[in-house]
């Protein structure tokens, strides 16, 4: 699960996509910077960023399985 977020900038320009850009740069970028790998994704990542992910990490099948208008529900497969 992962917020619902668009790869642009100005597809996350909302009240709910910008306490989603604090939270992250506050917590999830620095979290990712110190564990190493170089995939800091950024203040927010659409779906192909992190179907990019899943796919560098063994995963073949990858899609969107829910969502709501907070939250995207991603299933991958091997």
């Amino acid at each position: 699960m992962e917020p619902c977020a668009g790869d642009a900038v100005s597809d996350n320009l909302n009240p709910i996509g910008r306490a989603y850009y604090a939270l992250s740069t506050f917590l999830c970028v620095p979290n990712a910077i110190s564990q190493g790998g170089g995939f800091a994704l950024g203040g927010q990542a659409g779906e192909p960023a992190i179907a990019d992910i899943a796919a560098r990490a063994g995963f073949t099948r990858f899609r969107r399985a829910a969502e709501t208008p907070f939250n995207l529900v991603f299933e991958a497969r091997p």
